[in-house]
């Protein structure tokens, strides 16, 4: 522990040249006790010299060194390797922690098929996957882009009965959802829920994207309720995230109800079903909406600008003008992109003067913020 390596190995070899009494204990004591200190390199220079003085490690004492080598921050896959075949030349007969461990080493060294070939062979060394091993593998297959070979690893979880546990729930669920595979992540779900293991909110987050990513509205929308019932309300990406879905089809009043039923307050939604409504040549929708959001002090200076850039690009000045009066009396400070609105619209009826004008106000206000930031 005090750090004098060397002297510790001499006296390993010592003890067992000479076959003291009660060495092989100590040795496994040292091993264990090493592990526990986080002194990997002390455990396996004592793991070596039990192995030629011909003692054997107890597979409990493997697993921890292999668990400690695979696991947590200082992961040192080659060395977990390396301890793997100094288990086999002891002759130590793994169990299914030894392969998750062995497999989890191969995976990270970018040796997926010897890792695939250690599964395969799992019963014949007398194991049974766990959901640990599932979980591996899965992981592993998609992280390298070999997605259809992990729902088939998944189909034969299924088809073995190993019931997943919330571990594997937790890591494969966004995993799937990732790459669009909705139909995996929604069975993973509702074995979640088949066994009264309770989803967080980042599972249903996840889920809610992959379902508005697919325009499966209605799968989207019945989530959120869920999440809202069991008390966690959505956080506004995940809102933007379902008007972005509601504009895409074209339900624009639906959205409307949507954020007024379920009294969302937080401005990026509404922002983005500003978006929406102008996207869709909805303006008198968005007007109305922006009156709304501007009532309730939650129009903030994108809001504004949102629809002032609409007015701008479909050479609406006059209208422009209108709201930027509003925004000004609202005591919305005007940003770049106002500017640049008022800027795009002039040039483009051809009042190059009034666009310049807004080009140099917008130059002095940042010339004018950056000479405070310097001061």
């Amino acid at each position: 522990m005090a750090g004098k390596v060397v002297e510790m190995r001499d006296f390993c070899e010592k003890m067992a040249k000479d076959r003291c009494p009660g060495t092989e204990e100590a040795f496994v004591r040292l091993v264990h006790s090493f592990v526990e200190h986080c002194r990997i390199e002390e455990a396996i220079t004592v793991l070596v010299n039990m192995n030629l003085g011909g003692y054997r490690l107890p597979i409990e004492a493997f697993n921890a060194l292999l668990g400690a080598l695979v696991g947590g921050k200082g992961r040192e896959f080659q060395k977990a390797l390396f301890v793997y075949k100094e288990m086999m030349k002891a002759c130590v007969l793994p169990t299914v922690e030894t392969l998750n461990c062995l497999m989890k080493a191969l995976f990270a060294t970018n040796q997926i098929d010897l890792g695939l070939d250690q599964f395969r062979r799992m019963k014949n060394k007398g194991c049974n996957p766990n959901t640990k091993t599932f979980e591996i593998l899965v992981k592993a297959l998609i992280q390298n882009g070999r997605v259809d070979e992990a729902a088939i690893i998944l189909e034969q979880m299924f088809k073995v009965q190993c019931q997943p546990d919330l571990s594997f729930h937790t890591c494969i669920i966004p995993l799937f959802c990732r790459e669009n595979k909705i139909d995996e992540a929604v069975k993973l779900f509702r074995m979640m829920k088949d066994s009264d293991l309770e989803p967080d909110s980042f599972i249903y987050e996840v889920l809610v994207r992959c379902f508005c990513n697919n325009l499966q509205l209605d799968s989207a929308v019945a989530l959120i309720n869920e999440m809202i019932e069991s008390g966690m309300p959505p956080k506004h990406y995940v809102l933007v995230d379902i008007m972005n879905c509601f504009c895409e089809l074209g339900k624009i009043k639906e959205a409307i109800v949507f954020l007024e039923n379920r009294q969302v307050h937080e401005t990026a939604p509404f922002n983005t079903l500003l978006e929406g409504c102008c996207n869709a040549g909805e303006i008198l929708a968005a007007n109305v909406l922006l009156e709304t959001m501007s009532e309730r002090h939650i129009a903030d200076c994108e809001s504004w600008n949102i629809l002032i850039r609409w007015f701008c690009e479909n050479e609406d000045i006059k209208k422009a003008h209108i709201l930027l009066g509003r925004m000004i009396k609202s005591f919305v400070i005007l940003d770049c992109a106002t500017y640049s609105a008022l800027v795009i619209g002039n040039c483009r009826l051809g009042k190059y003067e009034e666009a310049n004008e807004h080009y140099f106000i917008n130059l002095r206000q940042m010339l004018d913020f950056r000479f405070c930031l310097i001061f």
